[in-house]
């Protein structure tokens, strides 16, 4: 059959309608996976006990929860040029939240991107699952990393902190826990856990473990400060004299759970367009203490 010009514009035109149509829409599914908020956004993913989300749109807006919704608090802060930003965590409310750009939930890790005070801040949860090393796959470990870079060509001053609740080593808030902080060769780690430490001591529903230990760790090249306190007065005291406001822990153990974090605090440095970054690693274990001496140096 012979094919006019009719006919080849005809076809030409029914594939170019084809083609856009298709493109369209992997575009619009394109972006809509970039833009996906989960309903709950996780943190800690090492095992069903040590697992930490956030239920809210904005990191700062809620304290996170244990997957079963119990409070399990994490909070972070950024100092810049000594004016405090709260990035993690709900309170203090005098504490400025600075503006979260973005959220991405990747398979080992989450990325958050916040904007203010002419910086830029990365903050990024890995939990290092790797299914190819059962070494580092067996690690309850996850590496919480603050990278910042100024937004122009000024140099910032910076500081970075982070705290774990107590709650993060026991069932419930009034359960009584004891602290301590332990130097290692490279690193300096608060090691937060339950008296009664009963192993399997407990069954049912809507349980958290309560026995092993969490550590939360510095490496010690960041000259990190660390000590255990309420969480509000030690956000208040970072965001008025920074890292040196930790120094001597202001907890007379045992305590109740949720009345005390384990908090750690490092200098950034001055900070231009280069980005700069700084990581704290909290793992939760009978044995976590080996666990922190090989992690610390392998975050990347």
């Amino acid at each position: 059959m012979m094919i006019t010009s009719r006919m080849f514009l005809n076809t030409f035109l029914a594939s170019l309608f084809a083609y856009l149509v298709i493109t369209v829409a992997q575009t619009s599914v394109a972006t809509a996976e970039d833009s996906i908020r989960p309903p709950a956004v996780p943190f800690v993913a090492c095992d069903p006990y040590f697992s930490v989300w956030s239920q809210s749109d904005n990191l700062w807006e809620t304290s996170t929860t244990h997957w079963t919704g119990k409070q399990h608090r994490l909070a972070a802060i950024v100092r810049v040029d000594g004016q405090a930003y709260r990035l993690m965590g709900s309170s203090p409310q005098t504490l400025a939240a600075m503006k979260q750009v973005s959220v991405k939930v990747l398979p080992t890790r989450t990325i958050y991107q916040f904007r203010g005070a002419d910086v830029d801040v990365k903050l990024t949860f890995t939990t290092p699952a790797l299914p190819d090393d059962v070494m580092i796959l067996s690690r309850p470990t996850t590496y919480v990393n603050c990278e910042v870079t100024s937004a122009s060509e000024r140099i910032h001053k910076v500081e970075f902190y982070f705290d774990a609740g107590g709650e993060l080593a026991t069932n419930v808030l009034n359960q009584q826990v004891a602290g301590s902080i332990e130097t290692m060769a490279n690193a300096t780690a608060l090691k937060v856990g339950t008296v009664s430490q009963e192993v399997l001591g407990k069954a049912g529903d809507d349980l958290r473990i309560d026995w092993g230990y969490l550590y939360v760790a510095v490496a010690s090249e960041f000259k990190p400060t660390a000590t255990f306190g309420n969480a509000d007065a030690l956000h208040k005291a970072f965001g008025e004299h920074g890292s040196q406001a930790l120094t001597q822990p202001s907890v007379n153990f045992p305590v109740e759970a949720g009345s005390v974090v384990a908090a750690v605090a490092m200098p950034v440095g001055e900070v231009g367009r280069q980005p700069v970054s700084r990581y704290a690693l909290i793992a939760k274990a009978p044995g976590a203490r080996n666990t922190i001496s090989s992690g610390i140096g392998c975050s990347g």
